[in-house]
């Protein structure tokens, strides 16, 4: 099911270049998002969050479909009322999105599983794929902040410094590797807060949102998708941590949540 997610989000990704109706992919977008950190780490937070956003991404990508399948037809009966370029898109558009529509099918079934079907397991080797895979974003995103110069040279190197001393982490149950991870893991918050206030910059600050010389590169825009990428995959980490102490935020609702897990089970033949 992680290759389903990574597959929305390519095709939503072509979805928002289309000139007109790009801003109803962003809802998929989002919600796949959550679909990727699911699979990566199913705990029920997650599946909630998943729930919503991908309701939502369902909506709206239906919406964008209905629109594109009226306007394309009302070109071929009526070609003078609308340019050659947005009939194009439409057509795009509802082709894309019915491949989409399949994929949240599977995606849905997947959501509804019984928590207990749900491998919700502590991963050691995310921290070192994860380490691996963003090895050169490391670098891209550091370079672009040295080019920015002043205290963004600090922020372009926590990451990658973070990264690599994650290599060494040790497993939990291994003597002090709890403590270890306990350290990490208000890192990983920490690196949250700094992210956050980064993209935040990129609004408010000149050296990221306007060009360093007239005709050059404004950084704001992609230091704000790179940035975005390390919140999500910190999260990704406070919440395999979060298995690892085996911490749960609903707790106090888990009786709840069981109860009603086990009447869409029955409901659903699970």
């Amino acid at each position: 099911m992680l290759t389903f997610a990574v597959i929305q989000i390519f095709l939503s990704a072509i979805g928002t270049v289309s000139g007109t109706l790009y801003k109803y992919h962003y809802a998929n977008l989002v919600a796949q998002v959550f679909m990727i950190i699911f699979n990566l780490v199913p705990v029920d937070i997650i599946r909630l969050l998943c729930v919503l956003t991908l309701g939502l991404g369902t909506v709206s990508s239906t919406f964008c479909w209905f629109l594109s399948f009226v306007r394309f037809w009302r070109y071929l009966f009526f070609p003078t009322r609308q340019n050659f370029v947005f009939f194009s898109e439409c057509v795009l558009n509802f082709f894309l999105i019915t491949v989409q529509l399949i994929f949240f099918l599977y995606q849905a079934k997947q959501l509804t599983q019984s928590r207990k079907k749900l491998n919700i397991k502590y991963r050691q080797q995310l921290f070192t794929y994860a380490v691996a895979i963003l090895f050169f974003h490391d670098f891209f995103y550091g370079a672009l902040l040295f080019n920015a110069g002043t205290w963004y040279e600090f922020f372009g190197v926590t990451q990658f410094i973070i990264h690599s001393l994650m290599m060494f982490l040790p497993e939990p149950d291994q003597p002090s590797g709890k403590n270890i991870l306990r350290i990490f893991s208000g890192i990983w918050v920490a690196l949250l807060a700094q992210h956050t206030v980064t993209i935040i910059l990129t609004y408010t600050d000149s050296a990221l949102s306007e060009p360093a010389e007239e005709g050059g590169i404004i950084l704001g825009p992609v230091i704000r998708w790179l940035a975005s990428v390390y919140i999500v995959t910190d999260i990704v980490f406070l919440l395999n941590s979060a298995v690892a102490f085996e911490f749960d935020p609903l707790k106090k609702f888990r009786p709840t949540i069981d109860r009603v897990s086990q009447r869409l089970d029955k409901l659903l033949n699970i």
